[in-house]
């Protein structure tokens, strides 16, 4: 494998030295170890409390104390409804397959977010709502279902729009 990685390595220590070669060796082992830690963790945390990791029919963790020892645990997404008035700050269309994204900024916490908006999901007049919305810079009541991840939106969608007045 370390002569694979010293073909590979495209000329980025040049001596053929035992110092370039053990610089080459310590890359490789620091790539492997990196690498070997992401599995641990990704694996640490889809253990669900009732699993447990058998190597060689022996128990080596439950998933119990396998969320315990995980530094980060990812908060699981929440579902929320954020219905409220929005003003488009910018609007990407062609970005997603079957519809467009839109950037607003709530009126009432000034929290910033995409929202995707799916093709269909709108009427004409709804559409020609947005765009009246994002031009004059007008709050818009909004329809929304997001997740959250803390108090941060990771994923929004648009549901329904109209006008305030």
């Amino acid at each position: 494998m370390l002569a694979e990685f010293l073909e590979q390595d495209h000329g980025q220590q040049r001596g053929t030295g035992p110092t370039a070669r053990g610089d080459v060796e310590r890359r490789l082992i620091f790539s492997h170890s990196r690498q070997v830690d992401g599995f641990r963790g990704t694996l640490l945390k889809r253990l669900a409390p009732e699993d447990q990791l058998v190597l060689d029919s022996e128990s080596i963790i439950d998933g119990d104390t396998a969320r315990k020892a995980v530094r980060r645990l990812r908060a699981e997404p929440v579902e929320a409804r954020p219905d409220g008035q929005f003003i488009i700050l910018t609007v990407e269309s062609g970005v997603i397959r079957g519809g467009f994204r839109i950037r607003v900024r709530n009126t009432a916490n000034s929290q910033e977010f995409t929202v995707k908006v799916p093709e269909g999901t709108l009427s004409e007049d709804q559409v020609e709502t947005l765009q009246d919305g994002e031009w004059g810079k007008r709050p818009l009541m909004m329809r929304l279902n997001v997740k959250k991840s803390g108090e941060r939106i990771t994923e929004a969608t648009l549901i329904e729009a109209g006008l305030t007045d």
